[in-house]
């Protein structure tokens, strides 16, 4: 899991620190991030899609030369079959890390853009990786420190120096073979810089096989990157979700093979346990499948009771709340089954009794981490104080994130709850807003007609 963030010249933040741990040192499973409109909750969760994008980015050049190569040969069923409108979005989107951190640097700053992640893994390994960028978005360095024969060293270390040349360390007792380490530098010169060394690394295993990646490179480096892989991020640009292999791939609507038809069977089940218990009136759930040749699409549909009815709902016609319910189920499903989900803004568009309820119900069964911004001032009469976070900025701009427990024992009233007190302005990360003369701005607006 988690244990800290640190950013510098990144987006609106100079320098903060994110501590994720909690007095005894170990990461918090639970987290939500309140603060103003603005203040950088989302930007927070989008450093993490930005840590899972730069291990793809290799790979998703490689999907689009393989695109670009069925276009050349006019293969239009073939594309078609094989690639999704978003799927071509996201490759080329994501192609190389300067498009991953794209629009990300602090404007106004002439310093590095530096993005550090910690972390522990099965609750003794530390490790830190680091990416530094300079002004026109070019990665110069990149490490990874973490356990090796129970004390922290360097994995690797990859740096441009003075003269533009990529100097490469590779730690002996990670990458084992004089082979491997060849293999590896030829790539990294050829490629870092447009793409991370972990990236470099993620390919390098989809070229390779098993044995030989077992047998040259030390376990502890693909423990790190499985784990940096397995992250779930939703933000408004970007969302990746690990689900269990017996699941369908979407919940709304898809395709798969038809040998995997009893993924559908299963979903609707999970489905049917979820929105049943959160709304009175939906009966059934069920996807409307259509088979074609080897293939079976697949469109999720409601079972309602209306007005004394029962109807079958296409779910493509539910409100923003219903769809946003179904969009984080899988975030919570991989958290309950110890992995590691980031939701921006998780309260968009759903009642605060509702989305009180379905944290209320998960926290006692999380083993992994769950980490969310929201603006659900509800959750603050549920939320354990401990895992409850503020971003307050003071009127010079400066950026802190505090948690409730920062904040001494005569700020928090025993009489009143939290929520009143954080909306009073107690633990800040508040709007402060003052009086807006909408009467002034007509009078503005007709002298302008005037002239």
């Amino acid at each position: 899991m988690f244990t800290e963030l640190v950013l510098e010249n990144y987006k609106s933040f100079n320098r903060i620190s994110f501590d994720m741990k909690d007095t005894a040192n170990r990461a918090k499973n639970l987290i939500a991030i309140y603060g103003e409109n603005g203040s950088g909750k989302s930007s927070l969760i989008e450093a993490f899609g930005i840590l899972r994008l730069s291990l793809q980015t290799l790979q998703y050049t490689n999907k689009m030369n393989e695109l670009n190569a069925l276009m050349d040969q006019e293969n239009k069923k073939l594309f078609m079959e094989q690639y999704s409108f978003f799927d071509i979005v996201k490759y080329n989107n994501f192609a190389s890390l300067d498009r991953v951190i794209k629009n990300t640097k602090t404007i106004g700053s002439d310093t590095n853009l530096c993005l550090e992640y910690s972390f522990l893994l099965n609750n003794a390994n530390k490790g830190k990786y680091t990416l530094e960028f300079d002004h026109s978005n070019k990665l110069i360095s990149e490490q990874l420190n973490y356990t090796i024969n129970d004390r922290i060293g360097n994995i690797y270390t990859i740096e441009k120096s003075e003269n533009d040349e990529i100097v490469v360390h590779l730690n002996k007792k990670i990458f084992l073979s004089s082979d491997v380490r060849k293999e590896l530098t030829i790539r990294t010169q050829k490629l870092w810089g447009k793409h991370s060394f972990l990236a470099i690394f993620n390919s390098m295993i989809d070229d390779f096989n098993d044995v030989y990646i077992k047998d040259n490179v030390s376990f502890r480096l693909v423990e790190v990157l499985n784990f940096f892989s397995a992250i779930s991020v939703e933000t408004e640009s970007y969302s990746a979700v690990s689900r269990a292999s017996c699941l369908l791939p979407e919940f709304d609507s898809g395709k798969i093979e038809l040998s995997e038809e009893n993924k559908i069977e299963k979903t609707e089940k999970l489905l049917y346990k979820y929105f049943s218990s959160l709304y009175v009136d939906i009966k059934g759930v069920f996807y409307k499948k259509r088979i074609e040749e080897n293939t079976i699409e697949y469109e999720l549909y409601l079972r309602k009771n209306i007005y004394g009815k029962i109807l079958d709902i296409p779910f493509s016609l539910e409100s923003k709340g219903t769809k946003k319910l179904l969009e984080i189920f899988p975030f919570f499903l991989n958290v309950v089954e110890g992995g590691i989900s980031f939701i921006d803004e998780i309260d968009n568009g759903i009642h605060d009794i509702l989305m009180n309820h379905l944290l209320d119900n998960l926290a006692e069964d999380i083993t992994g981490q769950l980490v969310f911004s929201t603006h659900d001032t509800l959750m603050l009469k549920e939320l354990p104080k401990k895992n409850v976070s503020f971003i307050t900025i003071d009127y010079d701009g400066n950026k802190k994130i505090k948690y409730l427990k920062d904040y001494e024992d005569k700020t928090i009233s025993q009489n009143n709850s939290l929520q009143n007190q954080y909306l009073k302005g107690a633990f800040e990360g508040i709007p402060i807003p003052i009086d807006i003369d909408f009467e002034e701005m007509t009078q503005l607006i007709q002298e302008d007609d005037h002239e």
